[in-house]
């Protein structure tokens, strides 16, 4: 996998956390308009709860690249150091 791939990958996954967050959000606001005014139902926070579970597996995936590439760029320049030394 290129590194242009990883980087469109990795922001297509950072835009829909994004939007999935900020769209959770707007339904728990619509919700305090709907009757009875002011009281969110249950079931809207359950879905939100659902909305930030699934936003953060995506932020999870996104990091989950990131971290994979930092110890493959830390163990690389770490054996480069270490033949040096030697």
């Amino acid at each position: 996998m290129t590194n242009q791939t990883l980087k469109r990958r990795t922001s297509s996954q950072t835009i829909m956390a994004f939007m999935l967050l900020i769209f959770g959000m707007i339904v728990v606001m619509v919700s305090l308009y709907m009757p009875p005014r002011g009281e969110i139902h249950p079931t809207v926070i359950t879905v939100f709860g659902m909305m930030l579970v699934a936003a953060g597996t995506f932020m999870g995936i996104d990091l989950n690249f990131q971290l994979k590439k930092f110890v493959e760029n830390h163990s690389d320049k770490r054996k480069e150091v270490s033949d040096e030394a030697l």
